[in-house]
Parts: structure tokens; sequence; C-alpha cells
């Protein structure tokens, strides 16, 4: 183990750190393909996690072998952190998601968002996987939040988004299906919402 005194001494100070392995940090990082931005902001947070745990590493020989653990582990909780996100803001309520489904235009009658939203209460009502089903009744009908679920039926918070992510997929071709049997076109950005 390396002693806190010899963190403290000039042979690895963090600036020595930083200058010494930078590049190696930042190929690690830009493996993961990450906006220029992110990528930057990764390289100084895994400089910074690695300070504060320097006292983990046992030699100073396998600091480079470190730093990419660290950095590898890093950025595969920022790729885990935007998918949860992206599934986060996928997931509307019921009026966001029919609102954003069809073509708004004058030619679309309450009739016929009456029809869709009864569809939609219908694939809930019928959906085969009972846990599923009142997790999505729950959030698309009742508007509760992932939270609320969660904490209502049980749930782990990843497992009400994982669930709610899969019925999504499956209303979504449906509505899909049926807006192709009442003639109606998606825009690119609402074909995009609904898959």
């Amino acid at each position: 183990m390396i002693s806190a005194t010899e963190i403290n001494t000039p042979v690895i100070i963090f600036d020595e750190l930083y200058r010494s392995y930078g590049k190696l940090v930042r190929k690690t990082v830009s493996g993961f393909r990450f906006p220029e931005g992110v990528a930057e902001d990764l390289v100084q947070d895994i400089f910074i996690k690695a300070w504060q745990n320097i006292q983990q590493l046992k030699t100073k020989d396998a600091m480079g072998g470190w730093l990419r653990s660290v950095a590898r582990n890093v950025c595969i909780d920022e790729k885990n952190k935007e998918k949860k996100r992206e599934i986060l803001t996928k997931t509307g309520t019921l009026d966001e998601f029919i609102n954003e489904a069809l073509v708004a235009s004058d030619a679309m009658s309450s009739s016929l968002n009456e029809k869709l939203e009864s569809q939609f209460r219908f694939l809930i009502d019928m959906h085969s996987n009972l846990e599923r089903r009142e997790v999505a009744r729950l959030f698309y009908l009742e508007e509760k939040s992932v939270k609320e679920i969660s904490l209502a039926i049980g749930l782990n918070i990843n497992t009400v988004l994982s669930h709610l992510r899969r019925f999504r997929i499956i209303v979504a071709e449906t509505l899909l299906q049926w807006a192709e049997e009442q003639s109606i076109e998606l825009t690119p950005f609402q074909a995009e919402f609904v898959l």
C-alpha cells in the first residue's frame, strides 16, 4: 500500500499524475465515444476520483492499470446514467404520449383522439404480464411517478423503468400498426418517439 506521506511527496503529486497518465485516461474514455465536452469532464472526474482513492493503490508500478480500471468504471457508470436519462425522457404521461404519437392537424378529430386513448387503455388492460400491466396503469393512467410506483408495489426503480420501456415497445408497435390502418402519417420525429 502507498502511504499518505508518500502520496504527498513531490514524486506523486496531482499535476504530475495528470501529466503522466492523461493520455492513457483520455484513450480509455475515447473508447466509449462520449461527446468531446462530456469526455473532458469525465477525464477530470476520473483523476479526482483516482486522487481521492489513491490509498487503494498497492504499488506505484500498478498506477497505469489502476487508472485504466478507474476510468473504465467511471465511463460505464456514465453510460448507465445516460441510458436511464434516455428512458426517463422518452417516458411521458398518457397525454404526452398521445399528443406526440400523432400528427397534429386540423383533420384530426376529437373522436380520433378518443379512439386512440381507448385503444391505449385497452392495451394496458389486456397486457399479459400482470406486473408490467400494473406499472403501466399506475404510470400512464394514474400518472404516478416511477418512485411512487416503486414504493407502491415494492419493485426496484430500475425494474419499474424496465417494465415501462418494454411496455412502451409493445404499445409503439401496436400504435404504428393502428396509425397505418387508419391512414395516419407520422412525422419522422413522431415515429422515432413512438419507437
